[in-house]
């Protein structure tokens, strides 16, 4: 049980020089039937035991580590707050039951771990490793501990002041930013996944919808199966995340849905798009403390799907110089359809508030 840094890429090699033959031979070993062959490949891989092989690290083992408390359940996991017995460093991990997983599941949690891996900014939870139990099948994520609330109790128990608004909006922005530019989307922001520190700091966590793509021409195809098969592991489900905060694109789209068949670039486009309306719901949360009427007043399933597919949400003024330009930046991340703001408009717009704005109703 040590930490395990394996990429299911690594196969790569092994799994191309094999025959056709050999590779139907593995097919029917896996009990994987009528599956198309660019499909057939990751799937194997995902189910060879080497995707959770133990792999020499620094050695540490979850009895390395006392368990203290609960913080909370993420999609796929619980998270606890933990303490490093050889020092008495206080971290958290999310432990993941992968007993029951599905390949595509499996290749979640590594997705996950790789994607955090590579992502150091003050405005993310620090990722430190992963321990894998291979007896009880179960995946240990070490992380940083983030002591504070999620982002609604922190605005509901706080309020703030207008410059207190823009700065932790800027904090934010600049942080998904940071994500985007590293071809990650996040596909599951919401309050429970913004922590806010003490300093007042927010942290993006819990990365176990994200994926990741290489920056290509969206009018090539795929040079090689093995490019076709990482956009499909990695970016497998296209309706990932929480609904009340999916944007009307993500909401509505099915497997008949024609994007679907579009190129992985086009479909993290619309990702990113997705992320920026999300974050909109958080920065509308920050200015009127509540979320769009249309969404609070939905009494059944087709009504939040009218609220949400009709991207129809209500600004009400807020007598504020700042507050009310806040809002128009708001507004420009949900609109539905190709108007809507990048987080880049988003990050330019907010560090270039006039500075009229910042004085003081008479």
């Amino acid at each position: 049980m040590v930490l395990d840094r394996v990429n299911i890429w690594d196969m790569k090699k092994d799994l191309e020089s094999l025959s056709s033959k050999d590779i139907a031979t593995l097919a029917k070993y896996h009990g994987f039937k009528d599956v198309p062959y660019q499909d057939l490949l990751w799937m194997i891989a995902l189910s060879n035991e080497s995707l959770f092989k133990r792999a020499e690290m620094n050695g540490d083992s979850i009895k390395d580590y006392e368990q203290i408390r609960k913080l909370g359940s993420g999609t796929f996991g619980k998270v606890y707050q933990i303490r490093r017995k050889e020092d008495g460093s206080i971290l958290a991990w999310k432990v993941i039951d992968y007993s029951d997983s599905t390949p595509g599941e499996k290749q979640q949690f590594v997705n996950e771990t790789n994607i955090l891996q590579n992502l150091q900014h003050p405005g993310i939870s620090s990722y430190y490793g992963r321990i894998v139990d291979r007896d009880n099948s179960k995946l240990y994520v070490l992380m940083e501990y983030v002591p504070g609330s999620d982002l609604e109790e922190f605005v509901s128990g706080n309020p703030l002041q207008p410059i207190e608004s823009l700065e932790l909006m800027k904090s934010l922005a600049e942080t998904l930013q940071y994500i985007h530019q590293k071809n990650v989307v996040h596909r599951d922001i919401k309050p429970e996944n913004i922590l806010i520190t003490s300093n007042k700091q927010p942290k993006y966590i819990d990365f176990g919808f994200s994926c990741i793509t290489e920056t290509q021409d969206p009018s090539s195809q795929p040079t090689s199966t093995w490019e076709k098969i990482k956009h499909s592991a990695e970016c497998e489900s296209l309706r990932a995340g929480t609904p009340y905060f999916m944007s009307p694109e993500v909401y509505t789209i099915g497997k008949s849905d024609p994007m679907a068949s579009r190129h992985p670039l086009e479909l993290f486009r619309m990702y990113k798009a997705a992320d920026v309306w999300a974050l909109g719901l958080m920065f509308y949360f920050i200015l009127y403390s509540k979320y769009p009427q249309s969404f609070e007043q939905a009494q059944s399933d087709y009504d939040f799907y009218r609220a949400v597919a009709g991207g129809v949400i209500d600004f009400p003024q807020l007598n504020d110089k700042l507050l009310d330009r806040l809002a128009e930046i708001t507004k420009g991340m949900l609109i539905r359809g190709s108007r809507r703001s990048t987080i880049d408009n988003v990050v330019e717009e907010l560090n270039n508030v006039p500075e009229e704005h910042f004085k003081e109703e008479s």
